[in-house]
């Protein structure tokens, strides 16, 4: 997560200094393929009225409401319990902003391991992610950490 000292850290957009009042948006350093079109965002401190101008608005939009369930929650899609050992936590993480890319409907997914790896859309899962991998559609080393 961005730091923010108010008073002298910038809009990574406006340039103009955040102050108390300014209404803003700590992007968090979620997106891990160098590819993707928000992944300049990452780790970046904005106006909201400024992130909200960009062409891109819709995406962050979305991605930021992806972002806010996936930290409030951590159930299972597996068994759809909640997970509470951190041991036995996986989690894809965010795989693409595109919500044609058929990975859009795995952004964010947490399992207990042992049920992702009983999951009947693993097999699924992998192939789009080669897929991406084959097509140079992805840069980072996160695909290899899942797979």
């Amino acid at each position: 997560m961005a730091l923010v000292f108010l008073g002298s850290t910038t809009c990574d957009l406006c340039g103009e200094v955040l102050n108390v009042d300014d209404h803003m948006v700590a992007f968090p350093n979620a997106i891990q393929n160098e590819l993707d079109s928000l992944y300049g965002f990452n780790d970046q401190v904005f106006h909201l009225t400024c992130l909200m101008s960009s062409v891109q608005w819709q995406s962050i939009d979305l991605f930021l409401k992806q972002y806010s369930l996936f930290k409030a929650t951590k159930i299972c899609v597996g068994c759809k319990q909640l997970i509470t050992n951190p041991d036995e936590y996986l989690n894809l993480g965010f795989l693409t902003t595109d919500v044609r890319n058929p990975l859009f409907n795995y952004n964010f997914l947490e399992f207990h391991r042992e049920h992702f790896n009983q999951c009947s859309e693993k097999k699924e899962i992998s192939a789009h992610l080669q897929q991406q991998k084959d097509d140079k559609l992805w840069r980072g080393n996160r695909l290899d950490w899942i797979f």
